[in-house]
């Protein structure tokens, strides 16, 4: 799972960073969602619709919480998930085209990477959008790893 962040060490933290890190994670997280609409149209992932149609809307949740707090802060929401969106979609169909292991293995990748964006987004938020990140974002970014780590060791049973 995701490293622990010493939030008591000081941390240089600047609105412009908050924002940048705050729209990061959002693009990523909208990137995450299109990766499961285009898991969810291949036959090899069929057998696991239910659990990936849960995992999208947990990311739609999220991209809702992230978007509540940009615009608190006064900043727009970002509109795509820009290059890594297009790359992780891309990623997703070649592995969906291989098989369903391979499928999984990817989508279990992608939500580590994203639990890791997480993680390191402590060290630059300010204090309100940190403790969102750790005690909402984070957690939640978690067990969805932890779904798709399980579903992706039962495929290659």
């Amino acid at each position: 799972m995701s490293s622990h962040v010493d939030l008591a060490r000081p941390r240089t933290v600047t609105r412009e960073g908050t924002l940048a890190q705050l729209s990061s994670l959002y693009r990523s997280e909208l990137a995450a969602r299109e990766t499961y609409e285009v898991a969810l149209v291949h036959a090899a992932l069929a057998r696991y619709g239910d659990v990936l149609r849960r995992q999208k809307r947990v990311h739609a949740e999220r991209l809702a919480v992230l978007g509540a707090r940009l615009r608190d802060l006064a900043a727009l929401p970002p509109e795509s998930s820009g290059a890594w969106g297009t790359f992780a979609r891309t990623v997703e169909q070649t592995a969906a085209a291989v098989g369903q292991e391979t499928a999984l293995g990817v989508l279990a990748l992608e939500e580590e990477a994203l639990a890791n964006d997480y993680v390191a987004s402590l060290t630059v938020l300010d204090a309100i959008s940190c403790n969102l990140v750790a005690e909402r974002l984070l957690p939640a970014q978690n067990v969805t790893l932890l779904v798709i780590r399980r579903i992706h060791r039962m495929s290659g049973s």
